[in-house]
């Protein structure tokens, strides 16, 4: 008999046969799998993370996660995600923030 018709399965096997949450039933998340669920990009989402006070980060030693309801109910409320420089018609950079300021 032929070793290898006994061997037994790989770590990469066994997580692939485990059976997943989904991503909805989570309560925390990835930065890939919020960006997945969100549809914002991860550079977007890491942007997020570091504002200070961000109400839905979770620091796990380095690590950092998404607390996904946290998450949910900072996208329903915003209109506008850190859209930071604006052009106006004159072609001049403006912040956003001014832009709101001006009449």
């Amino acid at each position: 008999m032929n070793m290898r018709e006994y061997s037994s399965p790989t770590v990469h096997q066994r997580t692939e046969a485990k059976e997943r949450v989904p991503i909805h039933l989570k309560m925390t998340l990835t930065i890939k799998e919020a960006a997945e669920y969100s549809n914002i990009g991860i550079n977007k989402i890491e942007s997020l993370l570091k504002t200070p006070n961000c109400p839905f980060v979770l620091f796990v030693g380095t690590r950092k996660l998404v607390k996904r309801r946290e998450f949910e109910d900072f996208i329903s409320t915003k209109l506008i995600i850190l859209l930071k420089w604006c052009v106006p018609e004159n072609g001049a950079h403006q912040n956003f923030a001014e832009i709101l300021k001006s009449p």
